[in-house]
C-alpha cells in the first residue's frame, strides 16, 4: 500500500512538472491589447503587449510610454526590467507586457510584468576620423 502511494505521488509530480506554467485560454474574447489607444479603452486587468518607446521617467517606478497611437503611464517595478543590463533611452524600441490598471478617479495606466529591448537606435562609433 505504501509503495502504491509513493508511485502515485511520483506520477502526480511528473505530470505536474510537464504542464505549461502559463497555460491560459486563447480564443474569442482573449485578444491581447497591442496599442495605447486600445489600452485606454480596455477593462481592468486586460492583457497588453505594447511596442514603442519609454520617453521619460515620471517618478521612481512610473514612466511615460509612447507608441504610434498615443501615450500612457506605465508602472515598472525593478524586477520587471528582467535581463536588461544597459540604460534604456527614448530612442530604443521596447516591448512591454503587462495588464491594464483601470482607475475610476485617475487615468488608466499599465502595470508592467516584463520589459524587453526590441531595437536599439543606430549610433555610429566615434573613431576620431570624422570631419566636421
Amino acid at each position: 500500500m505504501k509503495h502504491q502511494m509513493i508511485r502515485g505521488m511520483a506520477l502526480v509530480a511528473v505530470l505536474g512538472a510537464s504542464t505549461p506554467l502559463w497555460a491560459q485560454y486563447e480564443g474569442p474574447g482573449s485578444e491581447t491589447i497591442k496599442t495605447v489607444e486600445e489600452a485606454k479603452k480596455a477593462s481592468d486587468d486586460a492583457e497588453v503587449v505594447l511596442t514603442g518607446h519609454i520617453i521619460r521617467q515620471i517618478n521612481h517606478e512610473d514612466y511615460l510610454f509612447r507608441d504610434a497611437t498615443g501615450e500612457i503611464n506605465v508602472e515598472i517595478d525593478g524586477d520587471e526590467w528582467g535581463a536588461i543590463r544597459e540604460p534604456v533611452t527614448p530612442e530604443m524600441t521596447v516591448r512591454i507586457s503587462g495588464e491594464v490598471d483601470y482607475h475610476q478617479t485617475e487615468p488608466t495606466d499599465i502595470d508592467a510584468r516584463q520589459v524587453e529591448i526590441i531595437e536599439t537606435a543606430y549610433r555610429p562609433a566615434m573613431t576620431g576620423l570624422e570631419k566636421g
